[in-house]
């Protein structure tokens, strides 16, 4: 397992890699039925081999308009919208986590697509390591957006600070109101297994600072609370995170982005560029 920091990338690479001329940010947009909804998909064009996006909990295949485009010279990109986020279909049911990879199984099924490279943001990581796990035959490679979690470790994580820093019965949350909200319960419940996982991995992590957020404007008890929330859990998250996927996956590399955070890398054009090079790189097998 290889870690990189990717400030510390600065290398020049071959004039391919160096390629960041991107072809038109507005794809097709289209609609598939995949067991028995509408599904909603991009496609940015490109010819060869499949590179499939998959976005966000709040956000569909149109996230990734400055970014998959650079991708169209070597590959066809497509981009898919899970159900229950418009326009894709909200139907009652289906929103578990092998629901889910089920959908993109029969999205590729539906354009006749043998094998792909599933890039997935945030909770589609998730979604694309069922799907790896259970058909290895049809996952070419894996990218995670800050998709890797550990999230058995998180849930224990999480009831050590509310047990030791939050009002009683504030743990209780109440039952899933939202489409949104079930899919997360549900990913939530089902651990993501990466030793099931036989493609090359890459895995894009957000490292955030070695300290606490605090501000002027927070009084003295603010502060030696959230200190001390940071020391017990927040500081944790992240490196078991890092440290899970490193041990489990079996052709896994690692990229640090700094300075930046879980919503803003994406759309960051120094962050961007850091993808584009490093996630060439992976497809192209050139290291």
């Amino acid at each position: 397992m290889l870690v990189i920091a990717a400030l510390l990338l600065a290398a020049p690479a071959s004039a391919q890699l160096q390629r960041a001329e991107p072809s038109s940010p507005h794809p097709r947009e289209l609609f598939v039925t995949v067991n028995g909804i509408t599904l909603h998909y991009a496609d940015w064009g490109g010819t060869g081999e499949v590179v499939l996006f998959l976005g966000p909990l709040s956000g569909g295949a149109r996230v990734f308009d400055a970014l998959a485009p650079h991708f169209t010279d070597r590959f066809r990109v497509l981009g898919l919208t899970r159900r229950g986020s418009p326009p894709s279909d909200t139907p009652p049911s289906g929103y578990d986590t092998s629901a889910l990879a089920e959908d993109i199984r029969g999205f590729l099924d539906a354009l006749k697509i043998r094998r792909a490279t599933l890039v997935g943001y945030s909770i589609a990581g998730d979604e694309m390591t069922r799907f790896a796990g259970v058909h290895p035959e049809r996952t070419a490679r894996l990218i995670y957006l800050d998709a890797t979690w550990d999230r058995a470790s998180n849930r224990a994580l999480v009831r050590k600070a509310c047990a030791e820093f939050d009002k009683p019965g504030a743990c209780e949350l109440p039952p899933p109101s939202s489409i949104l909200e079930i899919i997360q319960k549900e990913a939530e419940a089902a651990d993501p297994d990466y030793t099931k996982v036989t493609a090359p991995a890459l895995s894009f992590n957000v490292i955030y600072p070695s300290s606490p957020f605090l501000t002027p404007s927070m009084d003295a008890s603010t502060r030696r609370t959230i200190e001390a929330r940071w020391h017990a859990v927040d500081k944790f998250i992240v490196p078991r995170q890092i440290e899970r996927f490193r041990r489990d996956m079996k052709q896994g590399r690692v990229v640090e982005l700094h300075d930046t955070s879980h919503g803003a890398f994406i759309g960051d054009p120094k962050q961007q560029a850091i993808l584009v090079r490093e996630m060439r790189r992976f497809l192209l097998n050139e290291f």
